[in-house]
């Protein structure tokens, strides 16, 4: 990371927020994310990588890398769990902007890019293969069920996400970049 931000003295973060009028031609407020894991990527101890970014109206505003807190069972929870540290980001954000009177547009998107985690939150399913993460399926489940969040697939290859837990090719590095950064 040290050496690309040497090497690249021209480019910034992307700071150009993109705009929508509803049909009072007041502004609409959204945040948006996008989330991926690296299921049992680490090979001392199997845990898995979790990386999530934060949008408030097209800009990236947050986002972070972390090693999942415990060994996840499947890439599906790998994602989800992503998805659910997201969330929580999400959350923060949007009480802070509500704070400062600023009415985000809702439901708020969470695109991820496994479709049986998406799958864990619109179906009430609970079995004894996902019992251990009942605290978090709950949690998601009643933002879902409340419209705060909707969950939405995206293909591997359009999420910006991961370019920051797989090693892109310069394809795909220069077709997501741009969305983060700008000369």
């Amino acid at each position: 990371l040290i050496k690309w931000v040497l090497q690249t003295p021209t480019i910034g973060l992307k700071m150009k927020p993109e705009f929508e009028r509803d049909e009072k031609g007041e502004i609409i407020y959204r945040i948006h994310g996008m989330c991926d894991a690296t299921w049992g990527s680490d090979p001392d101890d199997g845990r898995s990588i979790s990386w999530h970014i934060l949008f408030f109206m097209g800009v990236p505003i947050t986002w972070k890398s972390k090693t999942q807190p415990s060994v996840i069972l499947s890439s599906a929870e790998a994602e989800y769990v992503s998805s659910t540290e997201l969330m929580k980001d999400m959350l923060w954000i949007k009480q802070i902007l509500e704070f400062m009177q600023i009415q985000v547009e809702l439901p708020m998107k969470v695109f991820i890019d496994n479709i049986s985690a998406i799958h864990m939150v619109r179906n009430n399913i609970g079995n004894s293969g996902t019992r251990h993460m009942n605290n978090r399926l709950h949690f998601v489940r009643e933002l879902h069920e409340n419209n705060i969040i909707e969950y939405q697939y995206i293909r591997s290859e359009n999420n910006v996400s991961d370019i920051m837990t797989k090693n892109p090719t310069k394809f795909e590095y220069d077709k997501h970049a741009p969305k983060l950064v700008e000369n």
